[in-house]
């Protein structure tokens, strides 16, 4: 406080002379890609401003017209100044709404989020530790790397589990080719067998049989009779046939109702899911409704509001705000960024890396020379990069080229200045850059100091800057 109360002190022994600058700030929109590439949002966006609230908001607490600008290419109080917004429209929401739908963006329309990320601003990044590799690990595989790291099941860690979960598989399968021998009244055929068994269900000549417990029997044993059945592998007399295969009906019984009380309903959502066949399938995307925000092709209309972060930029980053405002009427968010100024130009604008920014341009009295590479189409350079020359929005067309080119080369003044307006007219209708004010110029000065501060779009006559003279005796009694 005590700093501030000495600089305000400091102030009063100067005045401060304001005029309107030569120069005025737009909204630049970056029309190479994104959504603003559609020269229909670009006109929504713009139509969507106020920009006499905006140039209000700057202007008028200085005590200066608060006016917004009507030209690219001139000033008002210029001869070329000539206002054609209406070229693209004034302030219509409706408008802006309708162009929106026309270039395919609605209101509640679904978003959608990559496989495993939470919906809404609560979306986790996935830990890639975590994510297993299509190139090396199959789908089902467990372990490191594989998604379930850490993950703890009830059951899972007994040691004894997949011996339980054998033994019950192998006596499901001697109790169902029973079931069906009992069924028909014969021997069932047994299932594929360990190595030596072709796929026909066939002994391979010479290849030793072996029974379930791994004894080897002879394979007379398993040939099959006149009937073509063959005789089961469970090594049991005949008399006890019919006991033992009610004695393994009980076991499995009991072993399956333990092993369904250690199962766990991840076990059981996995028992569910089909093998995997060739590639896995892809991961569906989780989706989410856009609510108050546009969205297109599953992604909301989202657009990079770059702004300078420094300490005299305040007025951008109000105006900045004041724009998100108003583009949140018409379902369209803004992300802004605030970045340092010495690589704000370079970094961000000169490099097209931002959706929006504000930036300023100056007054010239030669627009159709010094204009022209401010909205120049850009072409493609000879090493494939893209020429825009000061073009920063990357908005052009042959049209305005052509009118910039003949404004050059014509010699009336008059016919120049008419092609001027003409062009400025096609940039308002192509929505690269949106003019909003003229920029306020304030200077400092002391108040004996004449004819020197503020000059806008006038020139100082050096002759006559100096300072006034102390009145004399006489003076004061006039």
């Amino acid at each position: 406080m005590k700093r501030y109360a000495g600089e305000q002190t400091a102030l009063r022994a100067f005045t401060v002379r304001k005029s309107l600058e030569p120069a005025y700030t737009q909204l630049a929109m970056n029309g190479a890609s994104g959504p603003l590439a559609d020269e229909r949002v670009r006109r929504a966006v713009a139509r969507a401003l106020d920009r006499k609230q905006i140039a209000e908001l700057v202007l008028k607490p200085l005590g200066l017209p608060a006016k917004p600008v009507g030209s690219h290419v001139a000033l008002a109080g210029q001869q070329a100044y000539e206002d054609n917004s209406d070229s693209l429209g004034g302030l219509d929401t409706k408008a802006s709404q309708a162009l929106l739908a026309d270039a395919g963006w609605r209101l509640g329309g679904k978003i959608t989020e990559p496989a495993g990320a939470k919906a809404g601003p609560e979306s986790e990044k996935q830990d890639d530790s975590k994510t297993p590799s299509t190139a090396s690990a199959p789908s089902n595989a467990s372990g490191p790397g594989t998604g379930n790291d850490g993950l703890y099941i009830v059951g899972q860690d007994d040691k004894n589990d997949g011996e339980l979960h054998s033994a019950a598989s192998d006596l499901r399968a001697v109790t169902t080719s029973a079931a069906r021998r009992e069924h028909q009244g014969t021997l069932g055929s047994r299932p594929e067998g360990p190595e030596g068994h072709s796929g026909d269900g066939a002994l391979a000549e010479g290849a030793a049989a072996y029974g379930p417990d791994g004894e080897i029997v002879d394979a007379d044993v398993f040939a099959r009779d006149a009937s073509g059945v063959r005789p089961s592998p469970v090594l049991a007399p005949a008399p006890f046939r019919a006991q033992q295969e009610k004695s393994l009906l009980a076991q499995a019984a009991g072993i399956t109702a333990v092993e369904d009380g250690k199962r766990s309903p991840a076990r059981d959502v996995e028992a569910a899911e089909p093998p995997a066949q060739g590639s896995p399938a892809p991961a569906k995307q989780a989706a989410r409704n856009s609510g108050s925000v546009l969205a297109k092709d599953g992604k909301p209309l989202t657009l990079r509001f770059v702004v300078p972060a420094g300490a005299g930029s305040e007025s951008l980053r109000a105006v900045g705000e004041r724009i998100s405002q108003e583009l949140r009427k018409i379902g369209v968010n803004t992300e802004i960024t605030k970045v340092a100024d010495e690589s704000f130009f370079k970094d961000h604008i000169a490099s097209g890396q931002y959706d929006l920014a504000l930036y300023s341009w100056p007054a010239t009295a030669y627009p159709a020379t010094d204009a022209r590479p401010i909205f120049a189409k850009p072409e493609p350079a000879a090493d494939g990069s893209l020429l825009v020359e000061q073009n920063y929005t990357r908005v052009g067309t042959d049209q305005i080229d052509q009118l910039f080119d003949q404004a050059l080369g014509s010699l009336n003044e008059d016919e120049s200045r008419d092609l001027i307006r003409k062009a400025d007219a096609r940039i308002w209708a192509a929505a690269g850059s949106i003019p909003l004010y003229q920029r306020p110029e304030l200077v400092a000065a002391k108040p004996g100091l004449v004819n020197a501060g503020a000059f806008g779009l006038g020139a100082p006559r050096f002759q006559d800057i100096g300072w006034k003279k102390p009145p004399t005796a006489k003076d004061k009694k006039k």
